[in-house]
């Protein structure tokens, strides 16, 4: 009897797109698995790395890529039918460590591991207005100086995205959640796994 392998979808994009909503929502339409990164071990040390220097950032959130797919999602991809949602992982982390300067070399040495990890069946890109993604950061009570610079750098931000999935190969859907509720942004996402053209 074969085997089919699972489903793997990456959910990327900047903070308050609403992309971890869709990721738990896709879980649950698809009985999936979610994952995240960091993972949950790796998250106490989150504060300490995020405060270092750039490089050394991104080589904590490199690393959580690396052992996310290796210990995590490859074994669960064996699993006959086995859908996978991951809450960012490379693409956000190589967008995002280019623009606040990490090291050209870093970012290389990143991109070679990127490309020898698990490939998405789609990798999809959640963008959502500028105006909108203020409001929503707004709603939660407090605009961190890291949420203005995301705001700020918003369209340099989301051509990484796309400059770096080039680089990656990987099968993309940019997905523009502004005008979306919850339940259309799902159903949408749903007929694009399932083949189904808008």
């Amino acid at each position: 009897m074969s085997i089919e392998r699972g489903k793997l979808y990456n959910i990327e994009g900047l903070d308050a797109t609403g992309k971890s909503t869709l990721a738990k929502e896709l879980k649950e339409e698809f009985n999936g698995v979610m994952t995240y990164c960091p993972p949950d071990w790796m998250r106490p040390y989150r504060t300490f790395f995020n405060n270092s220097t750039v490089d050394m950032r991104f080589l904590y959130y490199s690393f959580s890529n690396f052992w996310v797919d290796k210990i995590v999602v490859q074994p669960l991809l064996e699993k006959d039918g086995q859908y996978v949602f991951q809450d960012r992982t490379w693409l956000t982390t190589l967008s995002a460590h280019e623009d606040m300067g990490a090291s050209p070399f870093w970012l290389h040495l990143g991109l070679k591991v990127a490309k020898k990890a698990t490939r998405p069946d789609i990798a999809f890109i959640i963008r959502v207005d500028n105006e909108v993604r203020r409001q929503r950061m707004m709603a939660r009570g407090v605009i961190t100086p890291d949420d203005l610079e995301s705001l700020n750098n918003q369209t340099a931000m989301e051509q990484n995205y796309v400059r770096w999935t080039d680089h990656l190969r990987w099968n993309t859907v940019v997905f523009d959640n502004t005008h979306f509720t919850p339940n259309q942004a799902r159903n949408a996402l749903v007929d694009q796994i399932n083949g189904r053209k808008p």
